[in-house]
């Protein structure tokens, strides 16, 4: 028996975005894989809701969702496995970036943890910068403050 104890990350924010297919089922069948992970716990979800698309504008409207999470895995565990997540999903790569795509599984929130590396910055690189994440958030957790800087997120609203 190991004598290991591992960290479990209460609060953990992810974001949910589908504008492919049947946008719902693919957002719902994101959250059953979260669900049935051994190492993911669902804590609190948003309502999905409707929204422009965001960097690359020419494509269909999305369908986007946040979830709170707890886990035992650390950014980066958590980055392979919701990669793997996307691709079980039926997520392709695509030469659009920020193109249209199937299911998007990205991490906004990591605790209070600030990392940065080639392929995963938390705070979500351009979560200041989209209003409907940053609502989101806020419906599950007002009081949520960027770690980055540490000012309340409702700050970043409308700027």
């Amino acid at each position: 028996m190991s004598d290991k104890i591992n960290k479990v990350f209460e609060r953990v924010f992810i974001g949910l975005g589908s504008n492919l297919g049947s946008r719902r089922q693919n957002l719902h069948r994101a959250v059953e894989w979260l669900e049935t992970h051994p190492s993911i716990n669902i804590v609190k979800i948003t309502k999905f809701i409707e929204t422009e698309p965001w960097g690359f504008k020419e494509q269909p409207r999305f369908l986007n969702g946040v979830a709170q999470l707890s886990t035992s895995l650390n950014p980066e565990e958590l980055l392979l496995e919701l990669k793997r997540a996307e691709r079980e999903i039926g997520r392709v790569s695509s030469s659009v970036y920020w193109g249209p795509r199937l299911i998007d599984l990205d991490i906004l929130l990591f605790d209070d943890i600030i990392h940065k590396t080639k392929n995963l910055e938390i705070p979500h690189a351009h979560l200041k910068e989209r209003d409907f994440v940053i609502y989101q958030l806020l419906d599950l957790d007002k009081n949520l403050i960027c770690p980055d800087d540490k000012l309340p997120l409702k700050y970043y609203l409308n700027k």
